[in-house]
């Protein structure tokens, strides 16, 4: 049987819509497309967000964020991170002045009747351009 629903922008162009598409460098372009309806690399579109607080960049970004924070918690509650969650990789580190009054924690911690439990899970962020590598480094010390 065929299905009377129709796949809209995103779903046309990758095939299907996955949190890596979201919650990544690539996905604020693709909300900012959405919302601004024009491309811009993820960066300009932060720097424009931090400058213009009633921009389409703002918008985009804070859509972004809500969307990280939402899946950043069904991770941390899939996972019951009790010890907390820990973001890494180049965007959260470059969004950090912005993650205290945007929407991220409001949606991390969004978990219906689990949200008591979401609440007290810790969110750190990692700054370390390096950490990637670091780990590499680790993993063949150890070898």
């Amino acid at each position: 049987m065929r299905s009377r629903w129709r796949c809209g922008h995103s779903c046309a162009r990758h095939g299907r819509v996955t949190w890596e598409r979201v919650a990544s460098g690539p996905g604020l372009a693709a909300i900012h497309e959405f919302v601004g309806g024009v491309e811009l690399p993820p960066e300009v579109i932060a720097t424009r967000a931090q400058a213009l607080p009633n921009s389409a960049e703002r918008r985009s970004l804070n859509l972004f964020l809500a969307a990280y924070g939402a899946f950043a918690g069904d991770m941390a509650m899939a996972c019951l991170a009790r010890g907390g969650v820990f973001l890494a990789g180049g965007i959260a580190a470059k969004l950090l002045p912005l993650l205290p009054q945007s929407g991220f924690l409001a949606a991390f911690n969004a978990k219906a009747e689990h949200a008591a439990l979401a609440v007290r899970m810790p969110v750190h962020v990692a700054t370390d351009p390096l950490l990637g590598l670091h780990g590499a480094l680790h993993l063949v010390a150890r070898e």
